[in-house]
């Protein structure tokens, strides 16, 4: 019995033994992880050197641009269709540097696609003058003039108070310019007003209304956009969408250039205008008729008729574009008689004409009617109408041969320009171009002239002369050596000329001799005490005129001596 307890006692040692061991393997692990989560990290620096995953990976597509390629995107452009074709154009730049990369060929071919089914519609939002309502009107009422009441009577060389004989046919013409006056401004301030805002009214709704043209600036607005905003094209670019964005766009342009937007209203109006103009052309040949009428007296003798020759003597304008306004303006007609006299007509009123033909280009003959001491007249001339072309622009520049530099000047090409020391006169528009010239400075030197070549052998034309310009030139300055030039004061008032491009060394006059000292000045401020020899340097003095002194002393006394210096 004895035995076998020690056996059990021994078995339940073991057990407890073993049960001490895990409690204490364990308890190890909990303090070891315990007292090493709350260390420092070990070898710091070390485990700051340690490599990143990503470190010596390649970069991929967008890491790739360079902080100036971000800066340019940012910068990109889309507050018209022109902007965004040229934010294009730089995306396209930017991408080509990237074509390599996966998947800027993708983006690439997107947005090549976009920019050329854009450009090729060659669109752009279109404008329309706008028409002056009561200056159209009030020309109309000017058209015609006002009926001159013409006396009836005369006094005989008697003194005796007499009637012309044909006094009832000067009445009877009188009524009927009174009447088809007032018929004409009538319609002006009626039908004729009314065509002519309505149809203002249209023409502005239809060129202020481009729904197609928004919607494809629009689209390409959104393509630039989707690109700034993360460098990537993700929107699908549909190749039949954008071409039915752009043949909306050009059918919506082509109606508008057509006219079919609004060609109900135009179609009244200019049935509204032809019949004006036949209004215009009855009162003003009945006005005419009246206010030239010629009076017969009972008894006066007959006398040989005079019969007249009708001429242009001074033609209106005889070029425009299509599509714009023929004019009478400047018109003169020469009337000349058998007897030899002239007369000149040089007020168009009273002149009846049918309108050319302006919305087609060629040459259209206008034919004259007018009335001239009762009589018929006609004369005729011709005016060329020519399409409109795209005007076109070709630039001046400077080499200036000095530290200042000057901004070339845009001119339309083919205009004719006439030159000046500092300016350019445009003779085909009448604009005014500024060279700056008078911003040139060169020490030593002064400006002589412009040249058309480096060598200086061609000169610009004569101020008089015209020359078109047909491509970019270049105008050269040449500068000319200021030499300084001594004065010497003669003892009795002088004017002085110096000219600036004469190389002067000695403008000599007789000084007053054996003087102490002299001192000169110029505008009152002294250039020191020099002897009686003054020498100035030209670009230490403006042009224009000046006063010169010299102030000398002998024997303690005090001279004075002036001049006008006039520097040319």
């Amino acid at each position: 019995m004895i035995e076998n307890h020690s056996s059990h006692h021994r078995n339940r040692s073991g057990v407890w033994n073993f049960s001490k061991t895990i409690i204490a393997v364990v308890l190890s692990l909990l303090f070891a992880f315990f007292f090493t989560g709350c260390q420092e990290p070990q070898n710091p620096v070390n485990q700051e050197n340690e490599t990143p995953p990503h470190v010596g990976q390649e970069k991929q597509y967008p890491e790739t641009l360079t902080e100036q390629e971000k800066a340019d995107i940012k910068g990109l452009s889309f507050s018209s269709l022109e902007d965004s074709l040229e934010s294009f154009n730089k995306i396209i730049t930017i991408l080509e540097a990237h074509k390599g990369e996966e998947p800027v060929s993708t983006y690439l071919s997107k947005i090549k696609n976009v920019s050329e089914k854009v450009k090729a519609g060659n669109l752009k939002f279109l404008t329309t003058e706008t028409v002056d309502v009561n200056a159209l009107i009030q020309t109309a009422e000017n058209n015609v003039e006002a009926v001159e009441y013409l006396s009836v009577n005369y006094t005989d060389e008697n003194g005796d108070f007499q009637i012309y004989k044909n006094a009832e046919e000067y009445n009877a013409k009188q009524r009927d310019a009174v009447n088809k006056r007032e018929a004409y401004l009538d319609y002006v301030h009626n039908e004729y007003s009314s065509a002519l805002n309505s149809y203002a009214n249209a023409l502005t709704a239809a060129y202020n209304n481009q729904p197609a043209y928004d919607a494809i600036k629009n689209y390409v607005k959104r393509t630039v956009e989707d690109f700034k905003d993360n460098y990537k094209l993700d929107n699908n670019y549909n190749t039949a969408e954008i071409q039915n964005l752009v043949d909306a766009a050009k059918k919506e342009q082509s109606k508008l250039q057509n006219g079919s937007a609004y060609s109900d209203k135009k179609t009244v109006f200019e049935n509204a205008k032809t019949e004006l103009k036949r209004l215009e052309s009855e009162a003003k040949q009945a006005v005419a008729a009246a206010n030239n009428f010629v009076f017969e007296k009972e008894d006066e003798e007959e006398q040989e008729e005079v019969t007249y020759q009708a001429s242009i003597f001074i033609s209106p304008q005889t070029q425009y574009k299509v599509g714009e306004t023929f004019s009478l303006s400047g018109l003169c007609i020469q009337m000349s008689g058998s007897d030899g006299s002239a007369d000149y007509i040089y007020s168009e009123i009273g002149f009846s004409y049918d309108m050319p033909d302006m919305s087609t280009a060629g040459i259209k003959e206008v034919e004259i009617k007018f009335y001239y001491k009762g009589v018929l007249y006609t004369a005729s001339f011709s005016i060329e109408v020519r399409a409109v072309e795209i005007e076109e622009f070709v630039k001046i520049s400077f080499v200036t041969n000095c530290d200042v530099k000057l901004e070339p000047i845009p001119i339309s090409k083919g205009h004719n320009l006439r030159f000046y020391d500092s300016y350019i006169d445009d003779v085909t528009d009448g604009n005014q171009y500024s060279f700056g010239t008078e911003k040139l400075k060169k020490e030593n030197y002064v400006f002589s002239e412009w040249f058309f070549d480096e060598k200086f052998s061609i000169p610009l034309p004569a101020n008089y002369d015209n020359y078109r310009i047909e491509q970019d030139i270049t105008l050269y300055a040449k500068w000319q050596p200021v030499s300084s030039f001594k004065i010497v004061i003669e003892e009795y008032d002088k004017d002085i000329v110096v000219n600036r491009t004469e190389s002067a060394t000695g403008i000599s006059f007789i000084a007053p001799d054996d003087y102490d000292s002299y001192a000169w000045f110029i505008d009152s401020i002294p250039l020191g005490n020099i002897d009686k020899s003054c020498f100035i340097k030209f670009d230490e003095i403006t042009s224009g005129i000046h006063e010169l002194l010299l102030i000398a002393r002998k024997d303690g006394h005090t001279y004075s001596y002036r001049a006008s210096l006039i520097i040319q």
